[in-house]
């Protein structure tokens, strides 16, 4: 495959950091924008990522060389402190969609699926965003993930255990949490395949995220 752009909104996140580490393993150049540039975090591959300060681009800097897609998963803030729901989920997105740079990108998007830990008004938060992408950005890709965990958090697994254990007694109402790696490859498969768009469902995220059927394709 040949090497494409990919623009990362939200590195300093969970799925972010995924993202970024499995985007540049399978070969993509990768431009993460991170609260505080870089992480502290002594991997090899952290070094073959450009890292950009979220402080220092803003939806009006100009970008010169146009990314191949937009991954924008800077969505975790659960309160709406001052608006900040509002802010991070529909304002910064919309300023990004319009930045001429970016207009001929795909853009996908980490909305989030219902699960016991995330409140309504987060929920509300993403499917505006989802609306004004739907409006906006008619190719784009929304991925609603549900909570993620992984075994180098061991906080995760534990919550993801909890979680895990009501949706499988409502699971018509909440969906299951997720490997990171899983939502990761899902996140970068819809950026990287045309054929993705609109909005996908935990269920098909989940599909869309497994490895082994990814690479029997």
């Amino acid at each position: 495959m040949q090497p494409l752009t990919l623009l990362i909104i939200g590195a300093q996140t969970y799925a972010g950091m995924e993202v970024a580490r499995l985007g540049r393993a399978i070969g993509h150049r990768i431009i993460a924008v991170r609260e505080g540039g870089a992480p502290p975090v002594d991997a090899p591959w952290v070094a073959g990522v450009q890292w950009e300060d979220a402080a220092g681009l803003g939806p009006a800097r100009e970008i010169t060389h146009a990314p191949h897609a937009l991954i924008y998963c800077a969505t975790t803030y659960f309160d709406d402190a001052e608006g900040r729901l509002e802010r991070q989920n529909v304002a910064l997105l919309r300023g990004l969609i319009e930045a001429p740079g970016l207009a001929a990108s795909r853009v996908v998007y980490r909305s989030a699926a219902p699960t016991p830990v995330v409140p309504s008004a987060y929920l509300e938060s993403t499917r505006r965003a989802e609306a004004l992408l739907k409006d906006r950005h008619p190719d784009h890709v929304s991925l609603r993930l549900p909570l993620l965990y992984g075994s180098d958090r061991l906080d995760s697994v534990l919550g993801a255990a909890i979680v895990g254990l009501f949706a499988s007694l409502h699971p018509t109402r909440f969906a299951p949490p997720m490997r990171v790696e899983t939502a990761a490859i899902a996140l970068l498969r819809a950026a990287l395949e045309p054929e993705h768009r609109g909005v996908l469902h935990a269920t098909e995220v989940a599909t869309l995220g497994d490895a082994l059927y990814a690479q029997a394709r």
